[in-house]
């Protein structure tokens, strides 16, 4: 079998791939003592998603770099090197072979996501000449802290199944300003097979909010938490929030995560009010194809 060698292009990761990145990760995470931003949940399910997002760097069959671009719903690009194989040039030859396949699908402006505690990913940044763009928070509810449900009357929570497809990603869209078409990551598999769970709120049997959640290795995250804007303000975000946390210790305890951006104050209140502590940030940065 011949050994990879150089850029490899992927739609999806296949589970050896994803294995592969996951060793990638934690010798990057401990050697800088940060935590590499990616979606994991979306390296093996966005197949259904235009383009090949996913680029993996081979050193004589061994994984040793990484950059991934997701949409969310503009593309963010996130990636790393392994330490033994720094200034080599490897990251740059991700970053362009990026580049050129964002160009292929029409990308024109691009957030880069840097631990606040990386040296490496700062000093890339700033030779790209990318500004600062914003700061998102990453908060953690401690595997050991109580769970206290909130209810609402007249609305009520229940998990999403393949029946709600749409509905999950209509919602998504609206909440988050993107395209009906880039929210790929809600499939009947994926849904099927407990990749990514999501739970509904509803009001007299209305849908009016969602959010999502999947494991990460010992963890699990919660993302796309969203409230249609005509029942904002009335405790259904806490509800939700809340009832998911519930869910996630239904199954055992774990950490539970989220990330938050640093500027929306209302929803920072909110998560921390419901327990979540902030225990990293990212910063974004703003970068346009020259």
């Amino acid at each position: 079998m011949t050994e990879l060698h150089g850029i490899e292009a992927r739609s999806f990761l296949r589970p050896a791939e994803y294995d592969q990145l996951r060793e990638l990760a934690r010798a990057v995470d401990e050697f800088d003592g940060i935590e590499v931003r990616l979606i994991w949940s979306r390296l093996t399910s966005d197949e259904h998603r235009p383009g090949r997002h996913y680029l993996l760097y081979y050193h004589r069959g061994r994984l040793v770099g990484f950059l991934g671009t997701f949409t969310s719903p503009g593309p963010e690009l996130s990636g790393m090197v392994h330490p033994e194989y720094r200034g080599r040039g490897i990251f740059r030859r991700l970053w362009a072979a990026a580049m050129a396949e964002g160009a292929r699908l029409g990308y024109e402006s691009y957030l880069l996501i840097v631990d606040a505690a990386s040296v490496p990913g700062k000093r890339f940044a700033d030779a790209l000449r990318a500004t600062p763009d914003h700061v998102e928070h990453k908060l953690i509810y401690p595997a050991d802290r109580a769970v206290v449900p909130v209810r609402r009357n007249g609305f009520e929570l229940r998990r999403a199944t393949v029946d709600d497809l749409p509905i999950l990603r209509a919602l998504t869209a609206d909440g988050f300003g993107m395209p009906l078409a880039e929210v790929t990551w809600f499939d009947a598999r994926n849904i099927a097979e407990d990749k990514v769970r999501g739970l509904l709120a509803l009001h007299e049997g209305r849908p009016i909010g969602k959010a999502d959640y999947f494991e990460t290795g010992d963890s699990v995250c919660i993302m796309g938490l969203t409230v249609d804007a005509a029942y904002r303000g009335r405790g259904v975000g806490r509800l939700i929030l809340t009832g998911v946390v519930k869910d996630i210790r239904d199954r055992g305890p774990r950490d539970i995560w989220l990330e938050v951006d640093a500027v929306t104050d209302d929803a920072l209140h909110l998560y921390q009010s419901c327990g979540f502590e902030r225990v990293r940030s990212y910063n974004y940065y703003a970068y346009r194809q020259r």
